[in-house]
């Protein structure tokens, strides 16, 4: 009884092992996932920055085109 004792407590620490493991690699990776979503994030601010640049010139661009169109003399 006592060696089936044992031997429930020697599985038992196997498993707290492997799952303390496994909590351990998957916070890297959560950490990764993190890391890689913030870089994305700015990324991605700075191409919406980038277009409303983009689209405030070429309205001012043709507004100075009808404007000269407008007031030609």
């Amino acid at each position: 009884m006592e060696s089936d004792q044992n031997d429930h407590e020697s599985r038992l620490r196997e498993v707290e092992v492997n799952l303390a493991t496994h909590e351990a690699v998957c916070a890297e990776r959560y950490s990764g996932i993190q890391k890689d979503t913030a870089a994305l994030t700015k990324g991605l601010d700075d191409l919406k920055v980038l277009m409303i640049r983009i689209g405030i010139g070429i309205a001012f661009g043709m507004a100075s085109i009808l404007a000269s169109i407008a007031f030609k003399p």
